[in-house]
Formats: structure tokens, sequence, C-alpha cells
């Protein structure tokens, strides 16, 4: 055991007689030279690890000798492409590392009888695994970065075909009706209007029955994508747009779809739609049926030759791989679990740290590198307590919502084109500081929301990979699901729930605030009208999920920039927090965080505005501040009743001490509220926004307070004076326009800051003593 001790040169031909050695590690050195073949005197070795070395392969054959093997790491070989290793006597083995070794062609089907083998990393080298891509009745075609096969030879009746790869085959069955003469490939002739038109462009038929199978394949779960365009019907009223295609679909026995139209389905004739489903593979055959039961018509627009199933492409790929009964990721193929997503980001940003013009510099992928190592294990421990998906051998199609429940959480930028339909401004719902928002919809039909760095975004890369580690790692009714990222191209994006009721800020303030909304933005011009029972159950969620971030997660977390506009209103006017890309990570040991402020002037709780002084009480303030909006249906920096006043909260504390509090309450609401709920409010939105940190309640106490579980007391008027040098300074604030001082995101209605600690001892000098 010589790890990392900085030892040099070749290992040393004595070491072939170390017959009895158990346990070789040298990782972590600069070892030189190629892995020799002594290694096969090692019989009773159980361990070797050999990564961090500079030592190149291949790695040699004589490694099949090694039986008592348990654990085998070997990382970074330099040299020439060599197939999968012999390991097939290895039967014991536990954890197999070979990451980065050159290695190409299959994984050997021995794999899937090791039975203790509990973790593979095979990252980073050019497998071909058992995924495959057919274009149903046509010719090769690169589609999204993947080779979709040839399927274009004209069969007729009866008749089976494998593909010359050995990988997959089909077979067709039954004649058309007073048609022997029809074609078994349809070939489009007009323009197609979706991405990808090539791979819809011709299409197999069959009269009666279609069967696609994958062949010799690694036994595992795997998400299977049909790929369908009606391009037999027309959609211009004619007599050619009244035929109906009906047919059903089984995957491995079993029917996923009936009666399945594509039409309908799509929207229209020449239309694209991908149905996804996940199965089980355990005899390593898998088998696609689709099936016409004699429904829908066979004489239109001809007889013969324009009914029976129709498919376009074919898309197999392995998410899991299975040993024995033991589920193990298989990192070399499609992004499944964290580790996974990590190292496609690293994939993808790697190659763009030359800094050049379309580049990430240098910097930022060393931040991205920390977040993803942050993120990796916030993902794992998630992973380990069944927070994200086990597919569990269903064949169901995946229509199931955030990383919980998705079997990717990585996307590739096909994906998210197709989604927006290659970001049409059609598609696109808001602009907020991270960039562009657009709503897609993916090939499973799940309705999303698509967060799009722009090249010009005040928020960066830092904001983006602060979103990813926090929002992943927290799971919440009132918190907005993140469903994904994707790192390609020089895109950073971010993928989530889509949520049909925008923001608070707009349901409130109207369509001024559209713009604001961070993920989702709506088509209505006029504000929402709030039942003041819908208020108050938004005020309890939103107090619920603060709390949940403040008390109750895992990671404690003060999210920094509370508003009106980082609300989200799902379908049924259930809250959801948003916009985690400026939160920190907080531990109540630490009496504050000095950190750069940064944040929504209107919001901001004074001490962190003018000090940097940060603890989850700002969060209670921004709260507070949100309260008082919900209840009097104005916004906090845009209402002015008089000059002498900065913000909303300002009046409000004028009418709490004339004892006039229940006047903010919205006069365009009936008036048939409970005054009691009203001013407890009210009272609860001013104890939150006390100018003294200490004060305002914690957000559990809050929850209590709304629920009727805890009294709440009367708030107290600040004395006169009090505040006179926070006004003064979050006036400074809000009339600062300078680039050099503020950074503005989202647009003129909210001014979000983001200063440095320079900027911030210009208001208040004193920052000794925190923590950085």
């Amino acid at each position: 055991l010589i790890s990392g001790n900085f030892i040099t040169g070749e290992l040393p031909i004595s070491f072939a007689k170390l017959t009895n050695l158990l346990d070789f590690r040298i990782d972590g050195n600069p070892i030189t030279g190629k892995i020799p073949d002594f290694i096969q005197n090692w019989s009773r070795v159980n361990r070797i690890d050999m990564q961090g070395t500079s030592m190149y392969g291949p790695i040699p054959s004589s490694i099949s000798s090694l039986r008592n093997l348990t654990e085998l790491r070997i990382c970074d070989l330099s040299g020439p492409i060599i197939n999968f290793p012999p390991l097939q006597n290895a039967e014991h083995l536990i954890e197999l590392v070979l990451r980065n070794c050159s290695i190409s062609g299959d994984i050997p089907f021995y794999m899937g009888s090791m039975r203790y083998l509990k973790v593979i990393d095979l990252s980073f080298n050019k497998l071909t695994d058992s995924s495959f891509f057919i274009n149903c009745g046509g010719p090769n075609r690169v589609v999204g970065g993947k080779e979709y096969l040839d399927d274009s030879s004209q069969i007729g009746t009866s008749t089976f075909r494998a593909d010359r790869s050995g990988r997959w085959a089909y077979s067709s069955t039954g004649d058309f009706i007073a048609n022997q003469d029809a074609n078994y490939i349809v070939t489009n002739t007009s323009t197609l209007n979706m991405v990808y038109p090539d791979l819809y462009k011709d299409a197999r038929l069959a009269p009666i029955s279609l069967k696609y199978y994958g062949l010799c394949l690694l036994n595992g779960d795997y998400l299977v994508g049909l790929h369908f365009a009606e391009i037999m019907f027309t959609a211009d009223k004619t007599y050619s747009s009244l035929g109906r295609r009906l047919f059903d679909v089984l995957i491995q026995g079993e029917r996923v779809l009936k009666d399945f139209n594509i039409e309908d389905e799509a929207g229209g004739p020449g239309r694209a739609i991908v149905m996804n489903f996940t199965t089980r593979v355990t005899s390593n055959t898998l088998e696609i049926h689709l099936y016409w039961a004699g429904k829908g018509t066979n004489a239109i627009p001809e007889r013969g030759g324009v009914y029976g199933p129709l498919i376009s492409a074919i898309s197999v790929t392995l998410s899991k791989m299975y040993i024995q009964g033991n589920v193990c990721t298989h990192i070399s193929s499609y992004p499944e679990t964290a580790v996974t997503i990590i190292c496609c980001l690293l994939l993808d940003i790697g190659s763009k740290i030359d800094g050049g013009e379309n580049g990430f510099p240098v910097g930022a992928i060393l931040g991205i590198v920390g977040a993803c190592l942050l993120f990796t294990c916030i993902s794992v421990y998630l992973y380990t307590k069944g927070s994200f998906c086990r597919l569990q051998g269903s064949k169901k199609a995946c229509h199931s919502h955030g990383p919980q429940g998705r079997s990717n959480y990585y996307f590739s930028i096909e994906q998210i084109e197709m989604a927006t339909n290659g970001f049409d401004t059609a598609n696109k719902i808001g602009e907020g500081g991270f960039g562009p928002v657009y709503k897609g919809r993916l090939e499973d039909g799940t309705l999303v929301a698509v967060k799009r760095l722009s090249s010009n975004s005040n928020q960066g890369n830092r904001e983006f990979l602060n979103e990813i580690g926090m929002i992943s790692s927290l799971h919440h009714p009132n918190l907005v699901k993140l469903f994904g990222c994707c790192v390609e191209e020089n895109q950073l994006l971010l993928i989530y729930e889509y949520m049909q009721n925008n923001s608070l800020g707009r349901a409130l303030f109207g369509s001024n605030y559209c713009l604001l909304a961070p993920y989702i933005v709506g088509h209505k011009e006029h504000r929402l009208k709030l039942d003041w029972s819908t208020r108050y159950a938004i005020c309890l969620g939103v107090a619920k999920g603060l709390a949940y971030l403040h008390e109750e997660s895992t990671l404690k977390i003060v999210h920094r920039d509370i508003k009106a506009t980082n609300i989200l209103l799902d379908e049924n006017l259930n809250p959801k927090i948003s916009d985690f890309g400026l939160a920190k990570l907080y531990e109540k040991e630490n009496t504050h965080i000095s950190t750069r402020v940064a944040g929504t002037v209107g919001y901001m709780a004074p001490e962190y505005a003018t000090r940097g002084y940060l603890t989850d009480k700002a969060d209670v303030y921004s709260f507070g501040v949100v309260v008082l909006e919900i209840v009097t249906g104005k916004s906090n920096t845009n209402y002015v009743p008089d000059e002498k006043f900065l913000h909303l909260l300002d009046w409000a504390f004028l009418l709490l001490g004339k004892g006039r509090l229940i006047e903010l309450v919205d006069p365009n609401m009936s008036l048939d509220y409970p005054e009691d709920e009203a001013l407890r409010l009210l009272n609860v939105a001013l104890l939150c926004t006390n100018s003294s940190p200490t004060q305002r309640p914690t957000m559990s106490i809050v929850v209590n307070m709304l629920t009727g579980e805890t009294a709440v007391p009367t708030p107290v008027k600040p004395p006169s004076g009090s505040e006179d040098w926070i006004v003064g300074a979050l006036r400074k604030l809000s009339s600062d326009s300078q680039p050099q001082s503020a950074t503005l995101h989202n647009s003129p209605n909210d001014t979000v800051i983001s200063l440095h600690e320079d900027e911030m001892a210009a208001f208040y000098p004193s920052t000794s003593g925190s923590l950085h």
C-alpha cells in the first residue's frame, strides 16, 4: 500500500515474485510504464488500485488469471484502443472502475452474471452498449447526435429480416386488402414543419402486424421511444383528410397503447409525436409489436395500402443494467444517477475550457467542478434515500414529474430543442435575470418551463450551478420542482415543472409583472381575482416552504430573494417558491453570514441590505413584505401613497399607529372576508418586518400563528426616527442605477441588486467577526 507517495519510475520486475500479494494500491503516484503481464502471478490478490498514475495500456489479457479479485480500479490509461478486458473469472467482483481506459466495443455478457457486483464505472470510454436507433422505412440518418440505422428495404408478405449488425430485426405479416402491390414503406412529399423532419420523411407500414426485435441485449431497464407522424393523410379538408388509422402497441407482450391514433395524439397530420415507455429486458431480447385489429378506415384515400400500423423511428436506450438481481449503473451510457450527471456536465463543459469566444472561462470551470462535487454528494444521499427514480420494470409511458419521478435528470440539447420547437419565439413565455424562458413539451407529453442562460446574463454560471445544487436537494410541496438540466453547445439550461397560473406577482399586480415571472408567464392581460381563502392559503403555503428551507430540510438554506414574482402558482393556485439562484447555505451554529448583497430592493431586510448581515431572518422579513402585498393587492415598491413614504410598508406602520390597520385590505376584494383573519395576517406581516432581526419570529412560529396554534402578538410601531439611516440607505439603493455598483435583473418594476463588499462598506463599514 503506497498510495499518494509521489513514487516515480516503473513497477520493478521483482514485483512478479509477490505471489502471496492480497492488496496492491499505487493510486496517486506518478508511476510510469506499461501495466506488466506479471500481474498474473498475483493469483491471491483481492484489490488493485491503479488510478491517478501515469501508466499506459493496454490492460494485459493475463488479468484473466486473477480469480480472487473483489475490487479493481484502473483509470486514465493512455495507449491503444482495446476491447473490454477478460474478467470472466473474477466472479467475486464487488466494485469495478475502468474509467477512461480507451476501451471500445461491447460490454461482455458475462458481466450480467456477476452476482456480487455493486459498482461499475465505465465512463469516458468508447463502449457500444445495448442502445440502438432505427430509421423505420428510411436510410441511415444522424439525428440529435444519434445514428438512426437504415431500414429502407422493401419487404412483402410475412417477411423476417435481421439487420447485418445482428443487434435488431423486424418482421411484417399480412396482405393489404384489395392491393397486393402496395408499398410497405411510405414517403412524405410535402414540407414537414417539425424539428428533425428528415426522421419523419419515411415510415414503415404493415397491413396487420409489424414487429421489431432488439437482439443480444444486456438485461436491464430500457427507455423505448416510438416516433410517429401521420404522413399519409392530409389536413386540407379533402377526401384524403378523412382517413383514420387505429392500431395497438405491445412491448414485451404487454399492451401499452390501444386504438392508438397518430393524428389525434400529435394534433394533426404531418406532426411528430414520440411515445416513451420504460420496459425491462430479462432474457436479452426486446420485442416491440404494432398490431392492426381491423379498426379505422382501410380505403381512404385509396383502397389498400393506407391502413395498419405506421412508425417513423425507434430509439432504445439502456438506463440500468442488472447484475444477478442487483442494479448497477451503466455510467458509460445514458445519465441516470447523480454521478452520471456530473460526468456529462464535465464532458460538455470540459471541452469549452479553452476560454474562447464561445467557451466558458477557466474560473467558471473550476467553480462548476466544485459545485458538481457538492451536487454529487447531495444527489447520492438522495438516491440512497429513494428520492431518485428506480425503475421497476414498468412499461407505462413516462408521465411522472420531478427528478424523483423521471428516469432522466440530464437532458440533451436535442430533447430540449424538440420540446421547445427549436426555441421558437412563439414558445417564449418570459424573460428573467437568468435569460429567456420557454414553454416546452417533452416527448412523454410533460409540459415544462426551460430556463435558458443568455449570453449577457447578470446571474451567470454561479447562479446556474447554485440553483442545481440547492433545488435538487429539496423536495417540498411548496417548492418548485427541478426536472433536470442541460449543458451542451455553449448552452446552460434548467428544466422545471410548468406552472399554469404564472407568478403571484402577476396574479396580484397584473400584466406589468409578466416579464418578472422567472419560469412562467401567461398570456392574460389582467390580474387574477383571488378571494380571501386563496390569499390566506398562499400565505400559509409560502410560510411552510420557508420553514422547510430554514428548519426542516437536511441543508439549511436562506433563499435571499423571496418576492411575489418568485412565488409561482400551479393550476390549483398552490404556491411554490422558485428561483434559488441566490440561495445560501446557512448553519444555525453560525451567528450570521457576511456576504455580498444580492436581492430585490423593497424586499431585503435592512441589516442585510446595508451591512450584508445574513441570517434566515432576512427571508422572514421578505415574507412579511409578501404577506403585506397579498393582503393589500399592492406592490411594496410601486405603491407610494405619499412622497414621505418609501414603501407600502412605511404606510402600514403609520396605519398601525393610528389603529386603522384594517384599511390596508385590498378594496377590490369582496367584503365578506373574516376581519380577524385579515388582522392576523397584517400583524404577522409587521412582526416579520421588524427592523431588528432578533425580534422577528421564526418561520415555524409563523406557520403556527397562521394555523391558529400560536397567538399573534400585537406589533409595535418603530420609534420615530429610529430607522432614518436605514431608509436613507434604501433610498440610495433604490435610486442607484450605475452599472458598476448595482446589477439589475428582471425588469424595471423590480430592482435586483448585487453589491460587493467595498460597496457595502459605503453603507455600513463594520463587518468584522463575520463568517465569509
